[in-house]
């Protein structure tokens, strides 16, 4: 189980994370949704075992993960802000991974090159953006990680791709037991692919529960039980508008 406990991270005396604690459960798809700048990214990379914590722990079943080589070869983050080696294709990537993670299958690999039509021997930095988020992803999914963090996972996939990734999910989740993360600024892309939902705002937890507790609490639907909870820490700007307009 990852798990963070009592965490707390600051950049330049700010608190990106502030004594937060959570737990993800094996074999489920958590959805991390919040506002903007709430911290989703930063917890991603903490539980990735890229970032150091400040204070407190992220640990997978009870061991830290930063600076744990066996830990981190079981965790693969797909950042939000893509990174591929400079010329790379997709190729040259696939060899680098295959260095890092000992899991990478390459049978694996072949096949979801196939599955998104991709040309494996093409520069990467002459994709088109969506494009370079279907290679960031299957290259993670090559590596057959135990937790797979996705960072706005969908963002740039056209309608047909963004089902074809919902599909793969879902059945490495059912068949692999993989345990996938989404962070995500809107609600009604992950709704119906979560089973967990934790809501993070100004870098504090405001819930975590499984959706079929939260559905019991939202007669009017999930985004509506979300922009309650965020209103109510002071998430709002309602005033604020209307001062925009008496101007």
């Amino acid at each position: 189980m990852l798990r963070a406990t009592n965490l707390s991270k600051h950049f330049d005396g700010t608190a990106a994370l502030h004594d937060l604690n959570c737990s993800i459960p094996e074999g489920v798809v958590y959805g991390l949704v919040g506002s903007n700048g709430a911290g989703k990214s930063t917890l991603l990379r903490l539980a990735a075992g890229i970032f150091a914590p400040g204070t407190g722990q992220m640990t997978l079943d009870d061991a830290a993960i930063f600076e744990n080589t066996a830990a981190k070869e079981r965790i693969i983050l797909v950042p939000d802000e893509l990174y591929f080696l400079s010329q790379s294709s997709l190729n040259r990537m696939a060899q680098l991974y295959a260095r890092c993670f000992p899991h990478f299958s390459r049978p694996r690999y072949e096949a979801l090159v196939k599955l998104f039509q991709l040309d494996p021997n093409k520069a990467i930095r002459t994709f088109s953006k969506g494009m370079k988020r279907q290679s960031a992803i299957l290259l993670a999914l090559a590596c057959e990680p135990r937790y797979l963090l996705l960072d706005e996972a969908f963002d740039g996939l056209d309608p047909l791709m963004r089902d074809v990734v919902r599909k793969i999910i879902a059945r490495d989740v059912s068949e692999r037991g993989t345990t996938i993360v989404i962070s995500s600024h809107s609600l009604r892309e992950l709704e119906d692919t979560c089973d967990n939902f934790a809501l993070l705002h100004k870098g504090s937890l405001l819930f975590e529960n499984p959706k079929a507790d939260l559905l019991q609490q939202a007669p009017d639907g999930l985004e509506a039980l979300f922009v309650q909870k965020l209103e109510a820490a002071g998430y709002r700007f309602d005033d604020a508008l209307e001062e925009v307009y008496a101007a």
